[in-house]
């Protein structure tokens, strides 16, 4: 499964939250070991120094940038407000709920630290932990949705650090008022709430491209070596922060830490976001708080379709029409045109008008959203990208014969995605990998390829390429390759991908490894239509698509294989294609399950059914393990075929013998609403040896050594009661010789990165603006 939906996570980070609110959470550690460690000393607190201090622990969301921990944090603020307004199934968590009042805590944007913030600091001499009860009671007494709030907040920062100078306010003070900002939440039924505070973008605190942090972080780095009376000799400066980021507290960790400790004075807990698991850990660490991760933070593509109908219902009401490839394709522009028209006509049904629209887009909006993979920032900013290609009047979608005018002026979604690129962080991201060798380029995609779970600490890039000084970079974590946006992941343990958008953008730069340029000749994806094959409306290009898919990504697969030969030279057709979810049906058969192939070597040609039928009798052909075999487009139950030598076999007489494994991959829209049913993949399985022209002789001296694995973006039937094929000489092995994968299982075997760019690649390659 590639996602949870919105309300899931939300509630995964409640039920979290429920999880560390249980007095059995909090964590009791000597005091001593955590002196120094900013905050206050808890309400009711010992001061005797060899005294246990309790710390509550806190629970962390960690995942990339731009992938929408802030929204995420808002949603949990509105249900924790509306305390699971109508939702059934959840009275534990409701009722949880009732008695949480949310409260917020930011970093970015109006509160990002600034000038005066540093002054503070730093030319009076007053402790960091006020920043944080400054913002506390700021943003809970003041007016936030007003005109100028961030002057305002500047104006009170300003007032405040005067008064303190004054000695009209004291530290304690304002310690004290924002514990009880935190304590003045009340229930529906009037009794006090416990306050539940949520902490956004702390990490920007040690953002050493912002001037005032970067005054806070030198600060705190000469305090911190003094307290703990460091003999630090003329170091580089660079080793120094090093040492701070790694073993001594930072802006972050004292920030976090004074959070914590009011609200807990309050009685409460704390979420807070992150963007890499390091700061989570050294917070934790260096503030004597466990941080409980939250669970998987993806939202699903499909989050993001509403976002898109938006955009595409603003285009149609200004005369920007869209259209689409298929039998579709003027019943949606005779529905805009009709629909417009009604609407300047009859304002009272505008609702009713604006809903009949929205139906007519949500099929682009469906593809849009894949091609954004989950990642909020890029949904966002390719909504508005469209909103503003075309601000004559446009009408877009996949192009076709029949979806732009004569004349008509084209803008391709492609030059929209390029152009946006910088807003989408690719210029980072682009920066970070063009440091890196040819190996690193080509494990990191095998990585991406393979769908692979790696730790968030563990080493994604172990050595970059030299800067222009000739000094080499240090080895990068996958941590650090999330932080900076490389990639989309959450958690401890991430299974990272690239959005489609991003794919897509790399795959355009200049290419230095062996894996990357096969990937820039696969993922073109433009089928060329021979005589036999034309796109209309009836045939069009998505199915074409569809069909090419598995042979480029077999060779794909192969590459990123041959870069762990180890793990793939003695492997079963079950690991290979099965994924971790299961499947629809897999037979029984001992090829599938005991057998053994050599699936480490990388492919590196396609060809035609001319040398497929050629291939075929010669037993002893060597070229089968270097190339991917493609059959006329249609042939059933065929998209691509691969061979394998076996290595290994309870029956001795199969080793050195070579095993074909036949690929197929339905196409259906995201909205199918059919079923694969057992039926399809018996017709296959029948009509197979005669559209494949192999015959049935062949076919008989092959079917004991084939493997079918059909696919389909569809759900599945029931396929427990299996049919008969019609065809007597493939009865014996239909069933038992296949894999059966349906939509979800589909998305897990190909991976997070190439599931989502499956289903955007029409989108992405064929996408169009037309103004007419």
């Amino acid at each position: 499964m590639l996602a949870a939906g919105p309300g899931l996570v939300v509630r995964d980070i409640i039920s979290k939250l429920k999880e560390v609110a249980d007095p059995s959470a909090i964590k009791r550690i000597p005091l001593e070991a955590v002196l120094g460690g900013g905050g206050t000393t808890v309400k009711g607190g010992c001061k005797d120094k060899s005294s246990i201090d309790a710390r509550f622990p806190m629970v962390g969301l960690t995942a990339s940038v731009g992938s929408g921990k802030t929204v995420l944090l808002e949603r949990v603020a509105t249900l924790l407000r509306r305390a699971f307004v109508n939702r059934k199934g959840d009275e534990d968590e409701a009722a949880f709920a009732r008695t949480r009042s949310p409260f917020g805590l930011s970093f970015n944007n109006h509160w990002t630290l600034h000038v005066t913030d540093a002054d503070i600091v730093t030319t009076y001499g007053f402790p960091i932990q006020v920043l944080a009860h400054l913002r506390i009671v700021f943003m809970h007494r003041a007016d936030l949705v007003s005109d100028g709030v961030a002057r305002h907040f500047r104006l009170f920062v300003a007032a405040v650090c005067y008064m303190m100078r004054a000695q009209l306010l004291t530290c304690t003070g304002l310690e004290r008022e924002a514990v009880e900002v935190l304590s003045s939440g009340s229930c529906r039924d009037k009794s006090p709430a416990v306050p539940v505070l949520l902490v956004d973008e702390v990490g920007k605190a040690d953002d050493g491209a912002n001037p005032s942090a970067r005054r806070l972080i030198e600060h705190v780095l000469e305090q911190e070596l003094a307290k703990k009376k460091s003999k630090v000799k003329a170091q580089a400066k660079e080793e120094v922060m090093v040492e701070a980021e790694d073993a001594l507290h930072s802006p972050t960790t004292l920030l976090l830490s004074a959070a914590c400790a009011v609200t807990q004075a309050a009685g409460g807990n704390v979420i807070c976001s992150f963007l890499s698991s390091h700061v989570a850990n050294r917070c934790s660490t260096l503030c004597g708080r466990r941080v409980e991760p939250s669970g998987d933070l993806f939202l699903p593509p499909m989050a993001f379709i509403p976002l898109f109908v938006d955009s595409l219902v603003m285009l149609a009401l200004c005369n920007r029409y869209l259209s689409v490839p298929g039998p579709a394709a003027a019943k949606m522009v005779n529905c805009f045109i009709t629909e417009r028209t009604a609407v300047q006509e009859d304002n009272e049904n505008l609702p009713k008008r604006i809903k009949a629209i929205s139906r007519a887009v949500k099929a682009t909006a469906t593809g849009m959203s894949y091609c954004s993979g989950g990642h909020m920032r890029s949904a966002v900013q390719l909504a508005i990208a469209l909103e503003d290609a075309a601000p004559e009047g446009v009408v877009w979608g996949r192009s076709n014969a029949t979806s732009c005018s004569k004349g008509a002026k084209v803008t391709t979604l492609q030059s929209i995605i390029s152009s946006t690129a910088s807003k989408l962080l690719f210029s980072e991201a682009k920066s970070l990998w063009q440091r890196l060798l040819p190996d690193d380029q080509d494990d990191f995609l095998a990585c991406l390829v393979l769908g692979d779970e790696v730790d968030a600490g563990s080493t994604c890039f172990p050595k970059l390429d030299a800067d222009a000084m000739g000094k080499p970079f240090s080895a990068v974590t996958w941590d650090k390759v999330r932080s900076d946006g490389l990639v989309l992941a959450s958690g401890e343990t991430l299974r990272p991908l690239l959005t489609p958008i991003m794919l897509f953008l790399l795959m355009r730069v200049a290419a230095s490894s062996r894996f990357h340029m096969v990937l820039m000749a696969e993922l073109k994806l433009e089928p060329k239509p021979s005589p036999a094959h034309v796109f209309t409306a009836k045939n069009p290009i998505q199915w074409r698509l569809w069909e090419d898919f598995p042979v480029r990504h077999e060779i794909i697969l192969s590459i990123a294989r041959s870069r762990r030969p180890e793990e793939y030279k003695a492997i079963s057709i079950h690991d290979l294609y099965v994924p971790r979810v299961g499947a629809a049906h897999v037979g029984s058969a001992s090829i599938l399950h005991d057998v053994r192939v050599d699936a480490s070597s990388a492919r590196s040609a396609v060809h035609g059914y001319s040398n497929f039928l050629a291939i075929l009798t010669a037993e002893n052909d060597e070229d089968r393990d270097n190339a991917v075999f493609q059959l006329l487009p249609g042939t059933p139950g065929a998209g691509a075929l691969v061979f394998y030598k076996i290595v290994a076999a309870p029956d001795l007489e199969l080793v050195g013998k070579w095993m074909m494994v036949v690929r197929q991959l339905k196409y259906s829209g995201a909205d199918a609403s059919t079923r694969l049913l057992p039926s399809d993949i018996s017709k296959d399985w029948s009509q197979f040896p005669k559209a494949s022209v192999m015959g049935m002789d062949v076919f008989d001296a092959w079917k004991g050594r084939m493997v079918f694995v059909n696919s389909a973006n569809r759900k599945h039937a029931d396929f427990s009661d299996l049919p008969e094929p019609e065809d007597k000489a493939t009865r014996a092995v239909c069933w038992e010789q296949s894999i059966v994968l349906s939509r979800t299982q589909v998305e897990s075997a190909l991976g997070p990165t190439f599931a989502n760019y499956l289903k955007a690649m029409e989108w992405i390659h064929c996408g169009t603006v037309c103004s007419y």
